[in-house]
């Protein structure tokens, strides 16, 4: 279909037309090349890198893996000739100075362990005397008394492993490994010592585990480094090059990988140690073979990009042709819209997205016309909604001010009254002093009955003052130890705590984020309520402690239980009303503020406080204090 059209009378709408089209086409295919190659980059960095990282793990793994086949070999080469250093059969053909026993045993070495090149036995005092391979053993009378190793194995009686070097029987290469024979009395009869093939190892632990372009090296670390296995044979014992800087960096100790550069190519190499042997696996893989199977992905993902850029034109294309007239149709309906014809509204949508769109122009058009008659009702509502949250924060401030009047007035009244009742008190008390002699018994009761008045009085005037201080004295939260809190609480209830014989147990008591007077205080108040509310004749049982696995959030959840007469549970929501008491001041004395005091320490702090009990069977008191500052 020709986008182009040759009308006169239409040549200005397809312009318009044709500038659209293009720029649809354009952008689509603009949109397919920059999505493409910023998801092909970033895909190929990812991959890069991820594919990077996997190998050098894979190829650490691997040389993790031949560390411990080199290790297993070593080992079981060094259980083998301990195995026959041990057996009374070998020491006793020694002694008897048979060499036919004595190499049939050592050929028995080469059959359990096919690792060892070959097997000989020397004398305590250093002379060859017999060998699995006599055929091929240069040294049958000679002196190796003077050789290193065989006088570390006598003075040491422990295994000596060796340097690689090449048999002088087989031409190969060989690893010495010796281990002194000993008699039951520990004194060395002869020594018995095994060269282990190198190429028989480089056979078992090149190659394990490895992708199939690595390579694989076993390295000695001793005297500057000597490759003692590798993929391949000819560089066995060959030393190690100081311009490598992978086998330099193997042999240095450890394991770890490394990317390296050498003759021009690069090389993702790891090593790893082989365990009690100064030995070290080296495993190296080309970088151009590692990343082949990604090269091929990215030209793969080439040749797909071209496809779906290609298929993106053709798209936009035909986009193009059916979005353009409804499109217009949508700015024309816009513009009417805008010049405030509410009732316009586009004719008869279709049924793709497009449709959808007009038909949700006319349905916006539509609810415009509503929203705009009401729009008078709307503000109304608003200026009513804001008249009424100005009134509130006025009344939240007017009762923040009242409360901050109502606490001063309540300390400076508390304060104030406490002089006028000493002075009542201590001139009641003198005047019975004075003419407590002259004053019959009705005289001097009622002077009792106005001094205890007067002290009850001052009692209740303090604890309302103690009430009224909690969030004007308050100190600034502090991380406080709840143990030493709790021993200053018990000090200050030393006497009541001595007087009724109580046992207070102490279980897990954390550090928490608290006022510390107040701490001591909320502590002393609830034990003091345990300790006054006991049971006739059985001494108190107090448990202070945090309930583990409770608490919410930042809070940990403290309880103080006792054993005292309870409380039924009809009075709980009277315990923590301020002058509240449930029993008459002559059963148990007190002013009733202790517990609205606690309530009221708790809350500053942000926690909560209640009780479980019932009656006869005490009372567990609970509260919540922070663990960290509360913000």
């Amino acid at each position: 279909m020709s986008i182009i059209k040759k009308s006169s009378t239409t040549k200005g709408k397809n312009k318009f037309q044709i500038g659209i089209a293009f720029k649809i086409i354009g952008l689509g295919v603009i949109i397919a090349i920059l999505t493409g190659l910023t998801i092909g980059i970033a895909l190929i960095q990812n991959s890069r890198y991820a594919l990077r990282k996997y190998i050098l793990e894979y190829n650490l793994a691997a040389a993790d893996l031949s560390a411990h086949v080199a290790a297993a070999h070593i080992i079981g080469a060094e259980m083998t000739l301990r195995s026959f250093a041990m057996s009374q059969s070998l020491l006793g053909s020694i002694r008897a100075m048979d060499v036919t026993r004595t190499e049939f045993h050592l050929a028995q070495i080469l059959e359990v362990n096919p690792v060892f090149d070959n097997a000989a036995v020397y004398t305590e005092m250093g002379i060859g005397w017999a060998s699995a391979l006599k055929e091929l053993w240069p040294y049958r009378g000679g002196s190796v008394a003077d050789r290193e190793w065989f006088r570390e194995i006598l003075a040491s009686k422990k295994p000596y492993f060796g340097t690689p070097v090449l048999s002088r029987g087989t031409g190969q290469p060989i690893a010495t490994f010796g281990i002194p024979i000993l008699d039951p009395l520990g004194q060395t009869q002869a020594v018995i010592a095994g060269g282990i093939s190198l190429a028989s190892l480089s056979d078992a632990i090149v190659g394990i585990g490895n992708n199939p372009n690595a390579m694989s090296s076993l390295l000695d670390s001793r005297n500057g480094g000597m490759v003692v296995a590798h993929t391949d044979r000819n560089r066995i014992l060959k030393p190690v090059s100081a311009d490598d800087p992978a086998q330099m960096k193997a042999i240095s100790g450890g394991s770890g990988t490394m990317e390296v550069k050498r003759g021009g190519h690069a090389y993702l190499t790891a090593y790893a140690p082989v365990e009690g042997i100064p030995w070290v696996i080296l495993v190296e893989e080309p970088v151009e073979s590692a990343y082949a199977a990604l090269q091929d992905t990215v030209t793969r993902a080439a040749i797909t990009g071209s496809i779906v850029i290609l298929l993106a034109a053709i798209s936009a294309v035909a986009l193009a042709r059916t979005v353009i007239r409804p499109v217009r149709l949508l700015v024309e309906g816009t513009k009417e819209i805008g010049r405030g014809n509410l009732d316009y509204r586009i004719g008869k949508p279709g049924r793709d997205e497009i449709g959808a769109l007009s038909f949700a122009f006319n349905s916006m058009a539509a609810e415009l016309q509503k929203v705009t008659a009401s729009r008078d009702e709307l503000d109304r509502e608003i200026a009513e909604r804001e008249s009424a949250q100005k009134t509130l924060r006025n009344t939240l401030a007017d009762l923040e001010r009242s409360n901050k009047e109502l606490e001063q007035f309540a300390y400076v009244a508390s304060h104030d009254l406490q002089e006028p009742l000493r002075m009542i008190s201590s001139y009641t008390q003198l005047l019975e002093r004075r003419y407590g002699e002259s004053l019959d018994q009705d005289a001097r009761v009622f002077i009792g009955y106005a001094v205890d008045g007067a002290n009850r009085m001052q009692r209740l005037i303090q604890d309302l003052l103690a009430y009224s201080r909690i969030t004007t004295r308050g100190r600034e939260p502090e991380r406080v130890d709840t143990d030493a809190a709790l021993d200053d609480a018990l000090a200050n209830l030393q006497a009541g705590v001595t007087e009724t014989g109580a046992s207070i147990v102490r279980e897990g008591m954390p550090a928490v984020f608290a006022d510390p007077s107040q701490l001591i205080q909320l502590f002393q108040n609830l034990i003091g309520n345990a300790l006054k509310f006991r049971r006739p004749g059985e001494p108190p049982l107090i448990r202070v402690g945090a309930v583990h696995g409770s608490g919410e959030g930042r809070f940990v959840t403290f309880s103080v239980k006792d054993n005292g007469i309870g409380i039924d549970k009809k009075y709980y929501n009277r315990l923590f009303i301020i002058f509240q008491r449930l029993h008459g001041r002559h059963e148990y004395p007190g002013t009733g503020i202790g517990l609205a005091l606690c309530k009221r320490i708790v809350e500053r702090h942000g926690g909560k406080i209640w009780l479980e009990s019932e009656p006869g069977s005490g009372t567990t008191m609970y509260f919540t204090l922070p663990v960290e500052p509360v913000h």
